[in-house]
């Protein structure tokens, strides 16, 4: 009886004991989904590569708000091949935010197919290294980023398609493989999105518009035939980097001389929507070359064969019939030439001019990013230029030669940065003569211009006057002139004194040069 007593406690028993050492086992193994889980999505899937070490995004830039004026404009595409080679002047500029593009974009063929590069390219530019590096070093700099991918070839539905092959490098280079297919493509994308999580703008591609002529080597080539595949790469783009980083802003290939090339491009990307209202991208960019007179608010005819400058109101006008209004602008290259000689020749002083204006006048009208093409043209592969260029330093003789347009850009950061950029208001426009008012820490600074080049009676020398009661403005202020004092940018020895600096009051005379008013 007793050892059928025990029998029967056993029996008993066991149920409970298999019960709790099943409850243990199934309870490891959840544990351990939860740890796979942990480490994949707080380490390998924010950096796909273990050797790399994970990238902290800046603070307090525009993708960790939903405020679109987050941030400084004060933008440049800097050239150079590592952050050590330009970054002294991005601070001694006051720069926030720097553009990356071809070599420095993420580019399909150089990141995952360096062996089927070109000959010429330098094989430590090609792969993924070289853009870990430069862009946590641009990062630990507290620079916001702005970069391009390159999709290199027109996607398409499937590799066995035969769409165009096209290339966006240099020569007659054709990649030793079939096209990608849209799934490769946002493959590609997604797979840079998580590596690269600090970047604040995803542009996708370059200048679509732009036609052959002008730029051989891009890709899409302003060919209208190509506009729905180019939408659908948008909408590939699109969704690969908000699956992976919803804060991450996606940009429109810039447009560049041509407007009514995306309007093909905005009305398919309506039609591959899956619902009203469902748009495929966040920010509308746009660049803006053209002469000193040009810096956004209206175009001038050329006498050298160049179409006319893009401008700001032909471009919100797209916007609104598209019911793009109130989306986010950038303009993510531009500029205006000084030196050389003949028809494209202008001075340093008209550059230098130019480039106050288009700060002032984009942001004010809702502008957030503007990025000057370019830091120094002698980092680039081109270089050196004999010639006119954009470029705000020259080097010669491994000398740093900085321009007039270097000093205005110094002098124009260190007045106005910090203030608040959504509340840059225009209180002057009459006779070519154009006021603005923004508030920097509770204090107004009022930036002023005439534009001479619009009177037909202007002689060198002329002034215009301006009475400060028509600018709302009484009693005495400081009139700083935003362009130095000099002819050439080699003439200035002493920053602190290079700008002509003066007292006024009653009345404000303008001449060739924009003026800061405090």
């Amino acid at each position: 009886m007793n050892r059928r007593g025990q029998v029967e406690i056993i029996q008993e028993t066991n149920p409970e004991s298999s019960s709790i050492y099943t409850k243990l086992f199934f309870g490891l193994i959840v544990l351990f989904i939860i740890a796979v889980g942990i480490w994949y999505f707080g380490f390998y899937h924010n950096n796909p590569n273990p050797l790399v070490t994970p990238i902290t995004p800046v603070k307090n830039i525009t993708n960790s708000s939903s405020s679109k004026f987050l941030g400084s404009p004060f933008g440049t595409l800097p050239g150079g091949d590592s952050y050590n080679q330009f970054g002294a002047m991005l601070d001694d500029l006051g720069i926030k935010t720097v553009r990356y593009g071809g070599i420095q974009g993420v580019t399909y063929w150089a990141l995952e197919k360096p062996e089927n590069m070109p000959p010429g390219y330098p094989p430590e530019l090609l792969g993924w290294d070289h853009l870990d590096k430069l862009y946590r070093d641009t990062n630990n700099a507290g620079i916001e980023m702005s970069v391009i991918i390159n999709s290199d070839e027109v996607p398409s539905e499937n590799s066995n398609e035969s769409s165009p092959t096209l290339t966006s490098f240099k020569g007659d280079f054709t990649p030793h493989a079939t096209n990608l297919t849209f799934q490769q493509y946002g493959d590609f994308v997604k797979k840079a999105v998580i590596r690269y999580p600090q970047v604040t703008y995803w542009e996708i591609d370059n200048e679509p518009d732009i036609l052959p002529k002008y730029e051989p080597n891009f890709l899409w080539k302003g060919d209208l035939t190509l506009t729905d595949d180019y939408a659908h790469t948008v909408k590939t783009a699109y969704q690969a980097i908000k699956s992976v980083n919803p804060k991450a802003k996606v940009a429109l290939g810039a447009v560049c001389t041509n407007v009514d090339y995306f309007e093909p491009v905005l009305e398919e990307l309506a039609n591959l929507s899956d619902r009203p209202g469902e748009k495929f991208f966040d920010v509308f960019n746009f660049h803006l070359y053209g002469d000193y007179r040009e810096y956004g608010q209206k175009s001038y005819n050329k006498n050298n064969g160049m179409p006319p400058a893009m401008n700001l109101p032909r471009i919100k006008e797209l916007l609104a019939k598209y019911n793009y209004s109130g989306i986010e602008i950038i303009m993510t290259e531009g500029g205006t030439v000084s030196g050389g000689n003949g028809p494209d020749g202008q001075t340093e002083s008209q550059q230098a001019g130019n480039l106050v204006k288009r700060y002032i006048y984009l942001t004010s009208q809702g502008v957030t990013r503007h990025y000057w093409y370019d830091l120094n043209e002698n980092l680039r592969p081109e270089a050196p230029l004999d010639g006119p260029t954009n470029a705000l330093v020259l080097m010669s003789e491994g000398t740093a030669n900085k321009k007039l347009a270097y000093y205005a850009y110094k002098l124009m950061t260190q007045k106005l940065e910090g203030s608040d950029w959504s509340n840059v208001k225009e209180i002057y426009n009459k006779d070519s003569v154009y006021a603005y008012k923004l508030t920097k820490n509770g204090k107004s600074i009022y930036v002023l211009w005439w534009d001479y080049f619009d009177d037909a009676s202007y002689i060198s020398g002329n002034m215009k006057t301006v009475q400060m009661s028509d600018l709302g403005i009484s009693g005495s202020v400081k009139l700083t002139e935003g362009v130095p004092k000099y002819s050439t940018g080699s003439e200035v020895s002493d920053f602190s004194s290079a700008f002509n600096i003066k007292t006024i009051s009653g009345s404000v005379s303008l001449g060739e040069n924009p003026v800061y008013l405090e």
